[in-house]
């Protein structure tokens, strides 16, 4: 069983995935509903992944504004309560190289959340690969 949520210009592609136990939010996200958006999102992560043994979780993020970063903070904060080990929750913080605000952002999302994070250095040009 899994939830996709299609790319807009303002929103990012998700995926949600049972079978694969995964997650992965991937492109842009500064749409003025942030909010909305990313509450549907996590009642989905509720409904679908509680009680997995395991978890992947991808971040593919080429930008966000200010009120998709505490979302995404929320988005964290709920993996968390999923009942799953934390040491069985696999982050990947992508980041094109020279993004060193993207790779601070995701130190700072892994401090605060608990979670180890896997950083993952995108050469330049090859980013949007990642997002196709």
């Amino acid at each position: 069983m899994e939830h996709v949520i299609e790319p807009t210009k303002v929103t990012p592609f998700v995926k949600i995935s049972l079978t694969d136990s995964l997650l992965e939010i991937k492109g842009r996200s500064y749409s003025e509903n942030s909010i909305g958006f990313f509450s549907v999102v996590n009642e989905k992560i509720k409904e679908l992944l509680i009680g997995n043994d395991n978890l992947e979780v991808k971040f593919v993020m080429e930008y966000f504004n200010t009120s998709s970063a505490k979302c995404i903070f929320d988005t964290l904060s709920v993996i968390t309560k999923l009942n799953i080990p934390k040491e069985k929750i696999n982050v990947k913080w992508f980041y094109e190289e020279d993004d060193f605000d993207m790779l601070e952002i995701g130190k700072d999302y892994m401090d605060l959340s608990g979670l180890a994070f896997e950083f993952c250095e995108i050469e330049e040009g090859n980013f949007e690969v990642l997002l196709a």
